[in-house]
């Protein structure tokens, strides 16, 4: 069976498993890369794969954790029955998601992405998160080849800064496709091809040229102009495929907690920290 026929069967399941409107908290909708379908889902010839996406789902309503645990575990089980291991589940309710930046993905909510030094800082942020999604991809995948997982959150971080440079500039893009093609009218001769296959798991691994291109200060200097906290955080990302320590997270919590300039991204902050102490790690 095809990647695809996978996937569509993978996300129908899902979605019949998420409860409905009638129920307490709401209709709930799968978000991000599921809704997209560039979710990562590697080809194996073992019984079951690996998928490093973890599944985004967004709450009509507040839901609280012993919901949230119930949901997480009934999608864990689906997605294990039809031989996918799920990194995680992650919830959070529409009213969350309207105060943050990447809101502006959802057309009608009016968000105005910040202009000046406010978006060199939202830029800023988000490369920070990123920076912490990555130290906690590895933190759970230890196991599979360095080169493999670091690949993944090297082509992840590079599309985050895409997506967010593109936010600046008063562009939203939806999906990888779109995110592949308008980084590559601006950045000609990028590998993005090949960090398009890596996210979605079509290939392994990014080679080392490859990695080094992406993430090269002049290629990220070009999309975001506050390029050297980025260059920064892109050269550690980097660095994760010739080293086995992992990302430093502490300085990545204490640059994002001094950026984040509403409650609501204060709290994109607390959510990384648990995640990735639940992952093993730790922020100390």
């Amino acid at each position: 069976m095809n990647r695809g026929t996978v996937l569509a069967e993978l996300r129908a399941a899902i979605q019949a498993s998420l409860p409905s409107s009638g129920d307490q908290v709401g209709a709930v909708r799968v978000n991000g890369s599921w809704s997209t379908g560039d979710v990562h889902l590697p080809t194996s010839g073992n019984r079951s794969v690996r998928s490093f996406s973890d599944v985004d789902l967004v709450t009509a309503n507040p839901i609280d954790a012993s919901a949230a645990e119930a949901i997480r575990s009934r999608i864990l089980d689906v997605a294990s029955g039809r031989g996918v291991l799920l990194t995680g589940v992650s919830l959070r309710s529409q009213q969350d998601l309207s105060k943050l930046p990447h809101a502006a993905t959802l057309p009608d909510n009016g968000y105005e992405w910040p202009q000046g030094a406010t978006s060199q800082r939202a830029i800023v942020f988000w490369a920070n998160v990123a920076a912490l999604e990555a130290a906690i991809t590895l933190r759970r995948h230890e196991t599979v080849d360095r080169a493999v997982a670091s690949s993944y959150i090297i082509g992840k971080f590079f599309f985050t800064l895409v997506r967010n440079a593109a936010l600046s500039s008063g562009r939203v893009l939806f999906g990888y496709s779109e995110l592949c093609d308008w980084a590559d009218r601006r950045l000609r001769h990028l590998p993005l091809v090949a960090a398009l296959e890596v996210k979605r798991g079509d290939r392994d691994s990014l080679s080392q040229r490859e990695a080094e291109d992406l993430l090269s200060p002049s290629a990220v200097g070009r999309l975001a102009s506050a390029r050297v906290e980025v260059c920064s955080l892109a050269a550690d990302v980097l660095r994760t495929r010739v080293t086995t320590l992992p990302l430093p997270v502490q300085r990545y919590v204490s640059q994002s907690a001094e950026l984040a300039y509403s409650p609501a991204t204060r709290r994109v902050v607390e959510r990384e920290e648990r995640k990735y102490r639940l992952a093993g790690g730790d922020c100390e």
